[in-house]
C-alpha cells in the first residue's frame, strides 16, 4: 500500500500560501538535502490545479547537476481538477472526478509513496476522506497574519502521532542551495493563480541570521 505524504512550507500561524515570499531567507544546506532526498524517495506527485499550473510553467525549463529537475519532470504526476482540460507537463494524468475513489485506487498500486506539494484545497479534501498517511512540515519562524491556511474550517478534530522533530540548521549563507533546489521553495504554494514561479539565477534573498526552521513529521492516529 502506497502512502499519501503531504509536504509543506508552513508559517508559525499555519499559512502555506506563496512560500517564495517568506521562506527563502531561511534556506540552508540541510533543508536543501531534505527536499532533495524527499523527492527521490517518492514515486509520484499529487497536486491541486493551482500548484500544478505553477510547477508546469516552471520546472520543464529547469536544469541542474543534482538530477532534481529531471526527476520531478519525468516522474508520474496526478492533478486533481474539475476544470483543467489538458495537462501539458509530461507524464501527467488529470483526476476530473471521484477524487477519494481515484486516490484510494492509486494507493493500492505498486510503487513508492505519493507526494503532495502545496495544494491546500486538495489537502482539505484528502483529509476529509481520511487519505493522508503522513505530514512532513517545515515550520518557519515567521507569523504572516493572512493567507491560505494548511487546514480549512469545517473538519473535526484529528489526533496525530509525532514521528520526527528536527531543527534544520541556521539561515543560509551566500552560497545557499542550487538555483533548482531553491526553485522548489519558490514553486510550492497553494491553489492560487498568481506567483509561485521560480526565478532561476535571480538574486537570492538576504539570509536572516540565527533563524531556524523545524521539521515536524506526523502520522494520523487511527
Amino acid at each position: 500500500m502506497r502512502n499519501i505524504v503531504v509536504t509543506e512550507f508552513v508559517s508559525l500561524d499555519g499559512i502555506i500560501e506563496a512560500p517564495e515570499r517568506w521562506s527563502l531567507a531561511y534556506w540552508n544546506d540541510e533543508i536543501s538535502r531534505f527536499k532533495h532526498e524527499e523527492l527521490f524517495s517518492h514515486g509520484a506527485l499529487l497536486l491541486g490545479r493551482g500548484t500544478y499550473l505553477n510547477f508546469a510553467a516552471s520546472w520543464p525549463k529547469q536544469k541542474d547537476s543534482t538530477g532534481y529537475a529531471n526527476r520531478i519532470n519525468s516522474m508520474p504526476k496526478f492533478v486533481a481538477s474539475t476544470t483543467l482540460q489538458a495537462a501539458e507537463w509530461q507524464n501527467t494524468q488529470i483526476i476530473h472526478s471521484n477524487l477519494a475513489e481515484e486516490v484510494a485506487l492509486l494507493k493500492t498500486q505498486p510503487g513508492q509513496d505519493i507526494l503532495v506539494f502545496g495544494s491546500p484545497n486538495l489537502v482539505h479534501s484528502l483529509r476529509e476522506a481520511d487519505l493522508i498517511d503522513r505530514y512532513q512540515l517545515l515550520v518557519y519562524p515567521v507569523i504572516l497574519g493572512k493567507g491560505k491556511s494548511m487546514f480549512q474550517d469545517g473538519l473535526g478534530k484529528a489526533e496525530l502521532e509525532l514521528l520526527e522533530c528536527r531543527v534544520m540548521g541556521g539561515a543560509a549563507d551566500s552560497s545557499g542551495s542550487t538555483d533548482t533546489e531553491a526553485a522548489d521553495s519558490e514553486a510550492v504554494e497553494g491553489d492560487t493563480a498568481n506567483g509561485g514561479k521560480s526565478k532561476p539565477g535571480g538574486q537570492r534573498r538576504k539570509a536572516v541570521p540565527g533563524a531556524q526552521v523545524v521539521l515536524l513529521v506526523y502520522q494520523p492516529k487511527h
